[in-house]
């Protein structure tokens, strides 16, 4: 019961970000004024991160409709795949701009790393955040799926 509230929590945690995320892109794409520090707390202004957020965060909330036990499992199961996805992208885009600045420094003798920039983004944080559910969620699976497959004695 405490890894549905935990997932809850997350779960609040990618829509706000989601929400953040599309707000900045609006005032990026029609000149407005609405950053109010988003940007300080790790929002990003990609629409796209921001459907990939805002889809995480309802499957992480899925956990709080009455529904079968398994389908609860498996819809936080599918969501923290997604999550640590859209960490490992994030990783990897981290790896490739550090190599990036390895590279500008080596041919130009001076670059303005950015690592920092990459780690304190919300998919970044919520990421690390979900990863523990991924791996409580596995172990529920593979319980689910081995139970299922016990022959039945009449």
């Amino acid at each position: 019961m405490k890894w549905y509230a935990y997932a809850a929590v997350i779960g609040v945690f990618y829509i706000l970000y989601a929400i953040f995320g599309a707000a900045l892109w609006l005032s990026e794409m029609f000149n407005l004024p609405i950053e109010m520090g988003l940007r300080n707390l790790g929002a990003v202004p990609d629409i796209g991160l921001s459907i990939a957020l805002f889809t995480v965060g309802v499957l992480f909330l899925g956990c709080l409709r009455n529904l079968e036990e398994t389908v609860k499992i498996t819809v936080i199961f599918i969501g923290a795949i997604l999550a640590v996805a859209l960490l490992a992208l994030q990783i990897l885009a981290a790896a490739a701009n550090a190599l990036d600045f390895l590279f500008l420094i080596s041919v130009n003798g001076e670059a303005e790393p950015q690592l920092e920039v990459e780690l304190i983004r919300a998919d970044f944080i919520l990421g690390l955040l979900s990863t523990p559910l991924l791996y409580i969620f596995y172990r529920k699976m593979r319980g689910m799926v081995r139970e299922s497959a016990k022959p039945v004695s009449s």
